[in-house]
Order: structure tokens, then sequence, then C-alpha cells
């Protein structure tokens, strides 16, 4: 479903619900669509927006308005889009969790994570455990190659993750989706082991820590295929992770979000994701959860 434009039997699945009953709500003038060549077809932008306006629960006053803030964890492809939109957001970019925390405390209206379950799913169950009772939809951002990051003529040879761990790791800080990917991938392979023995130092961004391999301070770091390239440094891949983002549902309808939003579904947009490279879109800006409330 990568079309702006789908057909009964895509957003009967986006749904789930069977095509009868959708074709009874298009009957019923229920749900925003159109008609072209006796075929009805629905606008994914127009459904998502349907989505978020039809949903139950008390209405969020101006008071519970935030801060023009995007907190969480880094993403180059957000940070150029953020600040090439012209949407007036501002940026505080740490980590997963410490956007967590930062949107926990009304200091932003918008946060970027990457982290993982036990289960090896994204996002859904941090939002789930700590959100439910406020008033956040979950959208997709990009789906996004990490590995391991090395210099470009790899002098020590690393060809995998358990040859990586032996050497100067720059490592992140234990919030950051990364850090916590890393972990998880070691205890799947039973390797349980003192990261910092070999650490190079903590890095609070992965372009620093990709950085400290560039200028030769440490031999390998986990980070994006397209912070690699940026820096022309070698790149293992080790995973296809979701990267998403969590709104103050109240805050999509308003002027930055939508500025920001409308510039994401454009040409610029896709040809810059393109360029960068190391990003899947197939599912950008797709909800992956909407809270009840």
């Amino acid at each position: 479903m990568n079309s702006s434009l789908m057909s009964t039997r895509e957003v009967a699945e986006y749904l789930n619900l069977k095509e009868r009953k959708l074709y009874d709500m298009v009957a019923q003038q229920q749900i925003p669509c159109v008609r072209v060549s006796g075929k009805w077809l629905f606008p994914r932008e127009l459904i998502d927006n349907w989505l978020l306006a039809n949903r139950h629960g008390p209405k969020v006053t101006a008071s519970d308005r935030r801060p023009g803030v995007v907190s969480g964890s880094h993403d180059p492809l957000l940070e150029w889009a953020l600040r090439e939109s012209g949407c007036g957001l501002a940026q505080r970019f740490e980590s997963s969790q410490e956007g967590l925390d930062c949107f926990d405390k009304q200091q932003s209206v918008m946060t970027g994570l990457h982290l993982r379950d036990a289960e090896g799913n994204y996002n859904t169950q941090q939002i789930e455990q700590r959100f439910a009772g406020n008033p956040v939809v979950l959208l997709r951002w990009a789906q996004r190659q990490q590995g391991l990051i090395i210099p470009a003529d790899n002098p020590q040879k690393i060809e995998s993750l358990l040859d990586a761990v032996k050497h100067r790791f720059a490592l992140r800080q234990s919030g950051a989706g990364s850090y916590q990917l890393l972990h998880s991938m070691l205890r799947e392979k039973g390797v349980a082991m003192n990261l910092s023995e070999h650490a190079a130092g903590i890095f609070r961004s992965e372009q620093d820590a990709a950085l400290a391999v560039a200028e030769g301070t440490a031999d390998v770091s986990m980070g994006l295929a397209t912070v690699a390239k940026q820096l022309r440094l070698g790149f293992i891949p080790l995973a296809d992770e979701q990267f998403d983002l969590m709104i103050w549902r109240q805050e999509f309808f308003e002027d930055a979000l939508q500025c920001f939003f409308t510039f994401c579904r454009g040409q610029e947009f896709a040809t810059r994701a393109e360029q960068l490279g190391g990003y899947n879109l197939s599912e950008h800006l797709s909800i992956r959860y909407n809270s009840t409330v």
C-alpha cells in the first residue's frame, strides 16, 4: 500500500474491516472516498485524518497545548525535514527513553523512538504501557538499516557483531535505542559480557559515535547505514528497525505539524530519503497506535 490512494480491499485491510462493512460505510457517507471510473478510492491522508478525528474520549482543551518541540532519538531524515519544511518546530534530540521522559513531562509535542521489545517488535508496547491513558497517536516514520559502523578499510577485519565487541566500541547511553538493540542481539546470541571493558567512551548521539570511528578513537559503533554513508565509513547491516513518531493528538491538526507532514508527503522529501540511503518508506506516516482516550 505505497500509493496515496487505496483500493477498497487495501483500506479494508488497513482498518481491519470486512469489505462488505466498508461498502455500507461508503453508502452512508461515513468515510472519505472518491469514485473514479466506477471504482471507490480512498486517499490515505484523508483516512488517517478521519481516524484521528473520530476517536472517543474527553476533548483536549487549550490548557493542554504543548511547546513546539520534537524530542527523542535523532534521525538524519527527520532532522532535515523539520528544518527544510519551515514548520517552526524546535529539535531536542537525545535518546528514545529521554524523549519519552520529555514527552511525559509535557515538554514536547512529538517524540521519535526505536525501542525493540523482547518479542522483536518496536515501540507499541512501550507506548501502551506508559501512555495508554493519554490522547496520543503513533505514526511510522521509516524502517531503517541499523548495523556496525567501521572504518572504510576495516583494519580490524570486523565481520560480525561477535567480532565487533572484542574491539574499542563507541557505546551509546543506556536509554538509546541502538544501545538496547545491541544488548538485545548479544543476549539472543547467548553472549554475556561487560562492553565497558572495550568501550572507547559513551556518546550521546549516533553521529558522535560514528565520528569517533572516523577519527580513529574507536574501532566500531552501532549506527545507521545513512550515517556511515555520510561519513564515508564501512557498514555491516545487522537489523531493519522501525523508527516511529509519537504525537500529542490535538497538535496533529495544528499548523506546525500539518506543515511538517504536508512537506513529508512531497517529492522533495522522497528524493532526499533516497539520497541518504538506508530508509524504507513503504509505511511512512501510517498509524501504528491510536489511544482510546
